[in-house]
């Protein structure tokens, strides 16, 4: 894959670097279909925070090499790993904003004597007027995806890119293990996410950075918009979500504990939150599994004899038969590669 840079439309990295993707053209059938990501990557919740992340790879594009072997699972271009999207344009973006590609505040911040941007948002723009170069509004066929902070991303953004294509082009969204619930952990010395992701929304301006119709359903408190499960009813695009009920990130960072107990408390509070929030829409599909871990997994875990590529690829095709749920107890290590 190619490094791009972009310019132009107020992009910026926190560190006032151009965002930057990298791009591997279609062939055959997928000249005109497309595979686009978000590149996940946690968050900055303070600005000395975003300031440490400034001077990384997750804040900054300068160091970005200008080469990107073509990764695998849904990036694959074998299609017997890969059976929707083997064949497509692919385009990964590189994350560096810190915000989930949501803020739009233009005046920078100034800390230690350098500016910070905040301007993810800004980026999604200075990508899509780049992309256009490359002829993605004669797409067919789009697949808005990330994982992590990119597939909270694909949550946010993934009416917002649609709505650059006509009706006709299918556009669905394949968001990866980025349904993090609101939630403060009642744990000591854990850090407070529900808390820490609010002032994200707030600090970095996100208020027209994400899903609008959730802004106009939460007046009052518009900064739950930051969050899947208060966007998630609001999303007009068709959505497959992938997502683990004992994800290991949130086991981590937003629970504070991997102890038997409270997991199974926090998986059941999750299947409950990502089932109210996604399949009240009878056009999404899911892949809710028991397995710890975080991202990937793309045609490893079996829930009822098909795999997340597989089942993913039926849904997108006929539409039907979307829900799929392991639906097991934490620790199940068997869920990780059996059925």
């Amino acid at each position: 894959m190619n490094l791009v840079k972009t310019t132009g439309n107020g992009g910026r990295c926190l560190d006032g670097s151009q965002p930057a993707y990298y791009f591997y053209p279609g062939t055959g059938d997928g000249v005109d279909k497309w595979y686009v990501y978000h590149q996940g990557g946690g968050w900055c919740t303070s600005v000395h925070d975003c300031y440490k992340r400034s001077l990384t790879r997750l804040g900054s594009t300068v160091n970005a090499t200008k080469t990107m072997t073509l990764p695998g699972g849904y990036f694959s271009a074998d299609e017997k790993v890969n059976p929707t999207m083997h064949n497509w344009n692919k385009v990964f973006f590189l994350y560096c904003d810190g915000g989930s590609y949501s803020g739009s505040r233009l005046e920078p911040v100034e800390y230690n004597s350098e500016k910070l941007y905040f301007r993810g948002f800004y980026n999604l723009h200075a990508y899509m007027n780049s992309l256009e170069t490359k002829n993605i509004l004669n797409a067919t066929e789009v697949v808005i995806s990330g994982c992590s902070a990119g597939g909270l991303a694909t949550y946010l953004h993934v009416d917002w890119w649609a709505s650059h294509f006509s009706s006709s082009v299918k556009v669905r969204g394949l968001p990866d293990s980025g349904f993090f619930l609101d939630y403060n952990s009642p744990l000591a010395n854990v850090p407070q996410y529900g808390t820490n992701l609010r002032w994200v929304f707030k600090e970095m301006n996100c208020t027209f950075g994400v899903n609008q119709d959730c802004i106009k359903a939460n007046v009052a408190a518009p900064e739950k918009c930051m969050f899947a499960e208060h966007t998630g009813p609001h999303i007009k695009i068709p959505i497959f979500p992938l997502q683990s009920m004992f994800d290991s990130w949130q086991s981590a960072h937003i629970l504070g504990s991997n102890e038997t107990a409270p997991m199974n408390k926090y998986g059941q509070l999750l299947e409950k939150r990502i089932k109210a929030s996604v399949l009240s829409n009878s056009k999404n599909g899911l892949f809710l599994d028991s397995c710890f871990h975080h991202c990937g997994e793309w045609d490893a875990i079996n829930i009822g004899g098909q795999d997340s590529a597989r089942a993913f690829d039926s849904w997108y095709k006929t539409g039907k038969n979307g829900a799929h749920l392991q639906n097991k107890v934490y620790p199940c290590e068997g869920c990780c590669h059996g059925k």
